[in-house]
């Protein structure tokens, strides 16, 4: 079965975009499904050192330059048995060519190995040539105008190439100056995968080099994101439904952001 494509997308930094890209790709992981998570930043590549990976010295532009092959170029998180492929560190940033992102994605695409393939993406634009290849971006925004209004630039830009996109809402803490989730769902036209909440798991994740879903599974940050890995799950073709908890938590989680403040 053909791989599930999703591109972790923002048009800003600072939005917490490779924290979800990393912390998805172990929830999809933990799930049983087989996941390769991929740092395609080819400016700041900082998947390893969220993974405390940083000592690799191949990856993603090994594999898609053709240096390496996609098992040589990938590596297994210790921890989770996560499949990543790393933006090597000791590279300097580097432009990938036309014809190595269509090799990269060729060769992606054919995989049999597995069923999602989480890409951790520089902010900004996706190369418009990428469109036919990945399934979905997901772009993470915080509740506040610049960040909501980058987010609906990238909407335009991704309507317009035909590309399937979502947004996943990150770092929202109920503040009275933050936009509220019903005018977030008023701005934006798409599906809105979630809110995750602004949580100190997430920073302690970050200093510990552990994810925030390991570190600790209980932290609310840790099970709102494991509602968004549910609702892609919902999505696949193999998914034995009767393992999804669809109450408890989600929906006091839910509550919590829905509010009128």
């Amino acid at each position: 079965m053909k791989p599930y494509i999703i591109r972790i997308s923002s048009f800003k930094g600072g939005v917490g975009k490779t924290t979800v890209a990393v912390n998805l790709a172990i929830s999809l992981q933990r799930m049983g499904y087989e996941t390769l998570l991929m740092d395609v930043d080819t400016t700041n590549p900082s998947v390893g050192i969220h993974l405390g990976m940083s000592e690799a010295n191949i990856g993603t532009k090994e594999f898609i330059s053709g240096k390496a092959t996609l098992t040589q170029a990938t590596s297994v998180h210790g921890a989770t048995g996560l499949h990543v492929m790393v933006g090597t560190l000791n590279e300097p940033p580097y432009f990938a060519k036309p014809e190595w992102i269509q090799h990269g994605y060729s060769t992606l695409g054919k995989s049999t190995a597995y069923q999602f393939i989480i890409l951790d993406s520089a902010p900004g634009f996706t190369p418009a040539q990428q469109a036919g290849y990945v399934d979905e971006a997901l772009i993470i925004s915080t509740p506040d105008i610049p960040s909501l209004t980058s987010a609906v630039k990238l909407e335009a830009f991704y309507n317009k190439h035909r590309m399937n996109h979502k947004m996943l809402v990150n770092r929202v803490d109920n503040r009275r100056y933050e936009v509220h989730p019903k005018e977030i769902s008023e701005i934006y036209e798409g599906s809105i995968m979630g809110f995750l909440p602004e949580d100190d798991i997430v920073p302690k994740s970050i200093a510990a080099h552990i994810p925030a879903i390991v570190l600790d599974r209980k932290a609310l940050f840790s099970k709102a994101l494991r509602y968004v890995s549910d609702r892609y799950a919902v999505n696949s073709a193999e998914l034995d439904t009767a393992k999804i908890v669809k109450g408890g938590w989600l929906n006091r989680v839910g509550r919590r952001f829905r509010r009128t403040r």
